[in-house]
């Protein structure tokens, strides 16, 4: 089999594969990618505090209500009590305020801890909030250079796809599908010259089975590597 369209598709698309590494290498992407991934986990952050601030405010809400309730009752109770004659009945309403006035102090506390807990969670979300505008600021001034290098890198790239394309049509279905299957998996080259008698893949350096060596004796001879799925030849 003649390899050499096949060659020849793998040497261009290198080019686009440069062109795309030089791309994310760039200073300008790396910065501007960067911190849109900030400002994405500052959004993240924010809304996980606003939750959290949504959630104290409804237990302090409740805790309010509730000693709201307990003075309530306690006043009710001291009325009542005033006014008992008999040692064990008043000794059963004294068990009950008692009671309510535990309660009343341990919602106290809890009400005093979310407090704290609010104070620390307004803090957060303010300086989340800065965070984020500052990110905002940042990716506003820099997006205009990443624009200008995106539109260079995709017209770059079309120009590529282009002779791509081109080729593509002199080029076995088969042999160009599994090389853009091996080109997803990450292993370039997709299509590697064998010498023979090496039994050994010039990709992955692994050694052979004896079943894909057996295969690989003559010029046109073509097998795939049994480790890393590459396309072993030899030229004609």
């Amino acid at each position: 089999m003649n390899f050499d369209k096949i060659l020849e598709y793998q040497e261009v698309d290198k080019k686009l594969t440069l062109i795309e590494q030089d791309f994310f290498k760039n200073e300008i992407c790396v910065s501007f990618v960067g911190m849109q991934s900030k400002l994405k986990q500052a959004a993240a952050k924010l809304e996980k505090v606003t939750t959290e601030a949504a959630e104290v405010t409804k237990s302090e809400k409740a805790y309010v209500e509730r000693i709201k309730n307990i003075e309530s009752e306690l006043l009710e109770l001291e009325k009542v009590i005033d006014g008992i004659e008999d040692l064990n009945e008043a000794e059963h309403y004294v068990k009950m305020i008692t009671n309510l006035a535990k309660e009343l102090e341990n919602l106290e506390k809890e009400l005093s801890k979310d407090k704290t807990k609010a104070n620390d969670i307004k803090k957060e979300w303010g300086e989340t909030m800065k965070a984020g505008q500052e990110f905002t600021k940042k990716i506003k001034a820099v997006k205009p250079q990443y624009d200008e290098l995106f539109n260079k890198t995709k017209a770059d790239r079309e120009v590529v796809e282009k002779e791509l394309k081109k080729i593509e049509k002199d080029i076995p279905a088969d042999l160009l599908n599994h090389y853009k299957a091996l080109k997803k998996a990450k292993k370039l080259p997709a299509f590697v010259e064998y010498v023979a008698g090496s039994k050994m893949c010039t990709g992955c350096r692994m050694e052979l089975s004896q079943d894909v060596a057996s295969k690989l004796k003559n010029p046109g001879d073509m097998a795939e590597c049994s480790d890393c799925g590459r396309i072993l030849f030899i030229k004609d």
